[in-house]
């Protein structure tokens, strides 16, 4: 008698905490908006303030590499921002920068970032195949928001501007 008193009671609780799960689940996802909704100011990685730029530009490739999404975001962000340092932004940079919030489904600060290497005017080949790959994932970007028309003319135009690309 007293074993079955005790299970009714811890089989109260697990429906009593189930229940607030939910509740407390149902507030986050409303008031925080889901992962597609999060921006830059409510990404909550700070990074070190004690680095240099170059250590920095570092730090962020690593997070990248290994796909630490937020990290990698936060910091190429704040390195293509920089006002008295130019030098990070570079086609390479804003495509890492818009790649990692396209992974974060942070979908129109990715189309900025890919914006972004679209609109530089240097003809090196490196920033020549970033503003391809930029094209491809600008596509993957309106497809992802139900842009289908969108998507199928950044792929078509991306054909024409490169008919022999792999």
């Amino acid at each position: 008698l007293r074993v079955t008193a005790e299970t009714q009671k811890f089989s109260c609780r697990t429906d009593d905490a189930k229940k607030k799960t939910e509740t407390v689940g149902q507030k986050l996802a409303t008031t925080a908006g889901s992962r597609a909704a999060r921006s830059i100011a409510s990404i909550r990685y700070q990074f070190p303030e004690n680095l240099l730029p170059e250590q920095l530009h570092a730090l962020g490739v690593s997070y990248f590499k290994v796909k630490d999404d937020e990290k990698a975001a936060v910091i190429l962000n704040f390195l293509t921002g920089l006002e008295d340092d130019r030098s990070y932004r570079t086609a390479a940079n804003y495509l890492m920068a818009g790649i990692a919030f396209y992974r974060l489904d942070h979908y129109k600060n990715a189309d900025e970032y890919f914006e972004k290497v679209a609109t530089l005017v240097e003809s090196d080949t490196e920033t020549m195949k970033a503003k391809r790959q930029a094209l491809y994932w600008k596509a993957l970007v309106a497809e992802r928001t139900k842009d289908r028309r969108r998507a199928q003319s950044l792929i078509l135009e991306s054909l024409e501007k490169n008919p022999h690309t792999k």
